[in-house]
């Protein structure tokens, strides 16, 4: 009788274990949500939780975007592992049911620093060839992070020319990264025009360093002067072409020793920086020309877009020099969120390029025995 007893209590248990466990698989074990947001934004809500197994996210945070970025929403991919032309997919964390613990990563469109400007008189010079100075402060500005303008970084190339230059620090900066040296005799040339082959291939170096090299990038390297391409070109510039930075000529040549233009630099850097704007993208906004005697009243200072005399709307790289020389935030408008063009906002011009209309400012300028190279004022 008590071995029945016994047999009955322990099949009441069993029945038990075994009705609360199918009870605790039917409702699903928690599996952990977390929320990444990454360095452009914040959130006042938790950025993660615990949700029952194959269930779906119930708390998302809501985020602000920091630094005039634009947040787009939500991927399992996380954007910092991407190569140039990647995009991290968008998916509604509330519509995906999790079976394991998950991280959905923020995705923002970025806010665009300008990194060239023009003069005070009121040009671009966008057929003026660019100076190694001149892409130096490109490459510190807008490629390489932590740059400090005009910050005394010494003199690591150990350079005989380049003491009190206006771009000394941007010289240095790019030195100490490894992106753009000088020459074997000691000197950087800061002033000299730079080549084509030149140019490219502190492009291509600099995004190695960066680790920026195009998904499936397809060198190219078949054009018909590629012997005048000096061998230590040969690598950055099959890169640059096969990314699409830069183009040969229709004659099939390359023109390696050619010097590149202020136009064309811009050009080549922003299709490297994956930036670009239309006529479309800009329609929010109004263009305002510097004449060299502009005015310093900005309005609400968000919309509008700087431009120059000699920069018309006809000009070839009339979207790539307001690309390059406007601080703008964006929307991406491919299908994705994430793909050229890109679509304004606003855009912010920094009052140090809105020269006022008093010809005293100009003159304290020259009498303060400065000089104003793409838009940087320095003793």
């Amino acid at each position: 009788m008590k071995n029945t007893k016994r047999l009955l209590a322990l099949l009441l248990t069993v029945t038990i274990l075994t009705a609360t466990a199918l009870s605790a698989a039917a409702a699903g074990c928690p599996v952990a949500v977390d929320y990444n947001l990454g360095v452009g934004g914040v959130s006042d809500d938790l950025t993660s939780e615990a949700v029952p197994q194959d269930t779906k996210p119930a708390h998302v945070p809501a985020v602000t975007a920091l630094d005039r970025r634009t947040f787009l929403g939500w991927s399992l991919t996380d954007p910092a592992t991407l190569k140039v032309g990647e995009v991290a997919p968008l998916v509604d964390p509330t519509a995906s049911r999790v079976t394991e613990d998950t991280t959905f990563y923020a995705v923002y469109a970025p806010y665009h620093q300008h990194y060239v400007i023009g003069y005070p008189d009121g040009t671009f010079g966008p057929s003026d060839f660019i100076t190694r100075a001149s892409v130096a402060t490109i490459i510190a500005r807008a490629g390489l992070d932590d740059f400090e303008e005009g910050y005394d970084y010494g003199n690591p190339g150990e350079y005989t020319d380049v003491t009190g230059h206006w771009a000394a620090s941007a010289i240095a900066y790019c030195t100490m990264n490894g992106v753009f040296n000088g020459y074997l005799d000691g000197t950087f040339r800061p002033d000299d025009p730079i080549t084509r082959q030149e140019y490219v291939t502190a492009v291509a170096r600099l995004a190695e360093k960066r680790d920026r090299v195009p998904a499936g990038l397809v060198e190219k390297d078949d054009f018909e002067d590629m012997d005048d391409v000096g061998a230590w070109a040969k690598e950055g510039l099959a890169m640059a072409v096969g990314a699409g930075w830069i183009d040969g000529y229709t004659d099939g040549t390359f023109k390696p020793l050619n010097n590149i233009r202020r136009d064309e630099a811009v050009k080549v850097f922003n299709a490297y920086l994956y930036r670009g704007v239309d006529a479309e993208g800009l329609s929010e906004l109004h263009e305002y020309i510097h004449s060299g005697a502009a005015s310093n009243n900005t309005e609400n200072g968000e919309d509008e877009y700087m431009t120059w005399s000699d920069v018309p709307a006809n000009h070839w790289a009339y979207y790539d020099i307001i690309e390059a020389a406007n601080d703008h935030s964006l929307e991406y408008t491919g299908a994705d969120k994430q793909t050229l063009p890109e679509h304004w906002n606003k855009c912010w011009i920094d009052e140090r390029w809105r020269y006022s209309d008093a010809s005293a400012d100009s003159e304290t300028v020259q009498d303060a025995g400065q000089t104003v190279q793409d838009g940087e004022t320095t003793d």
